[in-house]
């Protein structure tokens, strides 16, 4: 344990064993070497905890905690973080070995500059690249786009100062989703954010991570961060949309239905089906990928992709591999629609 790092990389794991070892590599092999890296392990059950009890690094500090959640696991990191920077890491992402150098020395050389983020590819399960991602860089267009549209910065991508971070008051557990991109909107209000334009990160895009997408809850945190947003803009009280926002929570969680009865969750589950569905076909299992894209055209006839996957899922494999450029930018399309839904 380094007695006082200039960056604290923090990391919360749960039943990540598939990738962990992977993302940790990522980390401790940066060329910048000046960092604490605080894992939490957040009541896994299966060999999570066993992979990090094997690593000896001294830079590392592990915390082996019941299952809170990843925003409280996040939280409870950063109380714990020394360095004056926080650098965020998910557990079955990776990161560049230029990631941590570059970005420090654009967040001690800039004033001005409180959180800095990258351009970021995206890869399935087998770490080959979907999509790239360039993330807006100029910052007036980067705030109008977030306060508007969305929230196009990875998560697990940034480096943030740690006293902004506490200033703000960090990741508010009212939302259980999107818990970053409210963190953002916050922060934007008192710093400038700075995007470098290189691929440092790359997000890894798998059958459990989509598996976990949340399409109503996901939109309703993202949609009720940003109304908070243009209610501290207006000068206005956040509070009765965060009591608001908190009740509609409890709600949905004691009746999924409700959710399922909105047009765009039905779009949504449509593009899930269809997004597994390709993973599983580019892994050789066109019988069990049918069946998704099928799923996915029941949701939604009208899905292309879909569509199109079910088609290719009957030609030999090796025909499926030169048809990979075609799928990747379906991929990329169908990605872009579901965080925009």
């Amino acid at each position: 344990m380094l007695d006082n790092p200039k960056v604290s990389v923090i990391m919360s794991v749960y039943n990540g064993e598939k990738y962990l070892k992977e993302a940790l590599e990522s980390i401790l092999s940066q060329i910048f070497a000046d960092f604490e890296f605080i894992i939490i392990n957040d009541g896994s059950t299966d060999k999570s905890y066993e992979i990090l009890k094997s690593y000896k690094d001294r830079r590392m500090e592990i915390i082996n905690q019941e299952h809170m959640g990843l925003t409280k696991s996040l939280n409870k990191a950063i109380e714990l973080a020394r360095g004056e920077y926080i650098a965020r890491m998910d557990a079955d992402d990776i990161s560049l070995p230029t990631r941590l150098e570059k970005q420090v020395d654009i967040i001690m050389s800039s004033s001005n500059v409180g959180l800095v983020g990258s351009w970021y590819e995206i890869i399935d399960e087998l770490g080959r690249e979907l999509v790239k991602v360039k993330v807006p860089c100029d910052f007036d267009c980067l705030r109008k786009y977030m306060l508007y549209e969305n929230n196009p910065i990875c998560h697990g991508s940034v480096m943030l100062e740690r006293g902004l971070f506490r200033q703000v008051g960090g990741y508010r557990e009212v939302f259980q989703y999107a818990q970053e991109y409210d963190l953002w909107l916050r922060l934007m209000e008192i710093c400038d954010f700075k995007i470098i334009e290189e691929y440092l990160y790359r997000l890894r895009m798998s059958l459990r991570s989509i598996s976990m997408i949340s399409g109503g809850e996901q939109r309703r945190c993202s949609l009720g961060a940003r109304r908070c947003a243009l209610l501290r803009k207006r000068g206005l009280s956040e509070e009765q949309e965060l009591k608001r926002l908190l009740q509609r929570r409890r709600s949905c969680s004691k009746d999924k239905r409700g959710l399922r009865s909105r047009p765009f969750y039905v779009v949504r589950q449509s593009l899930r089906c269809s997004m597994i569905g390709y993973f599983l076909l580019a892994e050789g299992d066109a019988k069990l990928a049918r069946k998704k894209f099928l799923k996915a055209i029941k949701h939604y006839p009208f899905n292309k992709s879909a569509i199109f996957y079910l088609l290719v899922s009957f030609f030999p494999f090796n025909m499926v591999k030169l048809l990979k450029g075609i799928i990747s930018k379906l991929v990329a399309e169908s990605l872009i629609r579901i965080r925009a839904w």
